[in-house]
């Protein structure tokens, strides 16, 4: 079964041309609908990347 609810890293533009970071609890229903759902168990960001 799979776990309905997960967690994500949401990153927003402030008014003042900031960006906010925050980790969300969101779920499946959420998603756009006909998009391909994966299992991720590990992730990193590069800091050059971003």
């Amino acid at each position: 079964m799979v776990n309905k609810n997960f967690k994500a890293m949401l990153v927003s533009e402030t008014e003042n041309k900031e960006y906010k970071r925050e980790i969300v609890k969101r779920h499946i229903d959420d998603l756009p609908e006909g998009e391909v759902l994966i299992n991720v168990k590990y992730s990193s960001l590069n800091y050059k990347d971003a």
